[in-house]
């Protein structure tokens, strides 16, 4: 945008300019002395102005691609990230909906288990474990979903 503009700015310098000028002044104590100007600059030589033209269009170019290179990375980013967001949408709606009732049973299971004494201690403890494990998959999981949606929304807002 700043490029194009300077571009302009560049051609307008091939027309001419208007300059007015009106000033008043004291001459030895004596006012009321008025004074106007005008003028008019006309070039007459455009070989250099050409050049800042063609160098000011170059540079316009290459902003033009720079920014185009970076809003095709950034949606390269944004698609990835999409991907990534679905990916643990997915692995925690499957901890939700089937893994962490098992693990839930599992912990009730080892817990009335050592209640009516068929299982040991050190076997409680392993039960427990087993499922502790389990939930502690789902928060490292749900963690990555909530940070993959993070980096989804900064993408959508820069874009």
């Amino acid at each position: 945008m700043l490029a194009k503009q300077s571009v302009k700015v560049e051609q307008a310098n091939y027309l001419p300019k208007l300059s007015v000028q009106y000033g008043w002044q004291t001459v030895e104590g004596q006012s009321g002395f008025y004074q106007w100007q005008g003028g008019i600059t006309l070039p007459l030589v455009f070989n250099a102005q050409k050049g800042r033209v063609k160098a000011a269009k170059k540079v316009a170019e290459r902003t033009e691609a720079v920014q185009q290179e970076q809003l095709a990375r950034l949606q390269g980013r944004l698609n990835q990230s999409k991907i990534n967001f679905e990916k643990w949408q997915l692995s925690v709606s499957n901890y939700r909906q089937s893994l962490l009732p098992v693990a839930e049973e599992q912990i009730q299971a080892a817990q009335l288990a050592y209640e009516v004494g068929e299982i040991d201690y050190v076997t409680f403890i392993q039960n427990l474990d087993n499922a502790m494990q389990a939930y502690q998959a789902y928060y490292q999981a749900l963690e990555q979903l909530l940070l993959a949606q993070i980096d989804l929304e900064y993408l959508l807002v820069t874009l």
